[in-house]
């Protein structure tokens, strides 16, 4: 007997019965619709959430901390807007006047309504500078922090599919 016999003392509940029971109870919505029936059962569930309530929090805190390791920009991935969407992908350490003169000249009213999506990716955090030349693009100009060694970080700016 496991202290955790369905409204059957003959049935045993199931692995994901047993999960959901957990989330109902962690989360305290307690349908009450599975319980333990024995003594042990309850000692158990007592445990197990005191050990829960223990254990979250704490994983929880380590999770943002080590977000807040890495700026949004290492975090960010590129997603073409369109499937037939095209983009340049610029690599390298370009100081943010080089990046900002190679914008105006790509989005020039002169080359008429383009649609190319330009991604620079760098080693660095963008510094403020660099935030400011990118702004007045919104968002066809996107700034990614990452290693073009990287096979990761070359997928996560959409490299194979450049222009």
């Amino acid at each position: 007997m496991t202290g955790f016999e369905a409204n059957y003392p003959d049935e045993k509940y199931t692995f994901h019965e047993m999960i959901y029971f957990m989330i109902v109870t962690m989360t305290t919505v307690g349908y009450g619709d599975i319980f333990p029936f024995t003594d042990s059962g309850r000692l158990l569930i007592i445990l197990t959430i005191g050990v829960m309530l223990g254990l979250l929090p704490t994983q929880f805190q380590a999770l943002l901390k080590v977000q807040s390791l890495t700026s949004k920009y290492a975090r960010f991935q590129y997603k073409k807007p369109k499937k037939d969407s095209r983009h340049i992908l610029i690599l390298g350490n370009a100081p943010p006047g080089d990046i900002k003169t190679f914008l105006e000249e790509c989005y020039h009213q002169d080359h008429g309504q383009t649609d190319i999506n330009v991604i620079i990716m760098r080693n660095l955090t963008p510094g403020k500078e660099m935030v400011d030349v990118l702004k007045p693009y919104n968002g066809r100009a996107i700034y990614l922090e990452g290693n073009p060694l990287s096979h990761h970080d070359l997928k996560r700016a959409m490299a194979d599919s450049s222009v």
